[in-house]
């Protein structure tokens, strides 16, 4: 449970969010990682955003890299760097909407992410294959092998195909907006 200027910064922010049109996946991530920040705060006896400086923001990146998870581990980079981005984004809408003067987090830096390549791809032959498989005799065949070829061709990644749209598609250029 968070403190009550939380509550009101979340509820201006999210409303920033939903006319952004951002999607309500991204919002509940959104609100899961400003709740922890604010939650935070809240431990460190801070009332108010124009509170925190640098140094809270570094205890904070230290906390969250110290965590450990429900799985008993500790977070690993990427799920540090998006707790750093939310909070980013937070403090840069206050700034822009002129509830701070200064941004603490303008130049705050990410973790270093590891770079790691796909563990296992298919080789031509397999990909021929499974793009054979559909019946393209059948709507649900031409469906599927339509959404296959979508993924294969566009290298586009699941969620962001499930976030699709007919609006997303635009025939005559042959375009998805993703």
């Amino acid at each position: 449970m968070i403190g009550e200027p939380w509550t009101a910064l979340w509820a201006d922010y999210e409303t920033h969010l939903r006319v952004r049109h951002l999607s309500e996946r991204t919002i509940d991530t959104k609100r899961w990682n400003i709740l922890r920040f604010f939650g935070f705060l809240d431990e460190l006896g801070l009332r108010s955003i124009h509170e925190v400086d640098r140094s809270v923001l570094e205890r904070f990146r230290r906390a969250r890299y110290e965590h450990v998870n429900k799985f008993g581990k500790m977070d690993g980079a990427l799920a540090q760097a998006k707790y750093i981005e939310t909070v980013r984004g937070l403090f840069a809408w206050a700034k822009k909407t002129g509830r701070m003067a200064q941004n603490p987090a303008v130049d705050f830096e990410y973790p270093r992410l590891p770079r790691r390549l796909p563990g296992a791809t298919l080789t031509h032959e397999e990909m021929k294959r499974l793009l054979a498989r559909p019946d393209v005799g059948t709507p649900l065949g031409f469906r599927d092998r339509t959404i296959l070829e979508l993924l294969y061709s566009t290298g586009l990644r699941f969620k962001e195909f499930h976030g699709l749209e007919v609006g997303n598609l635009d025939l005559e250029r042959g375009t998805v907006f993703v």
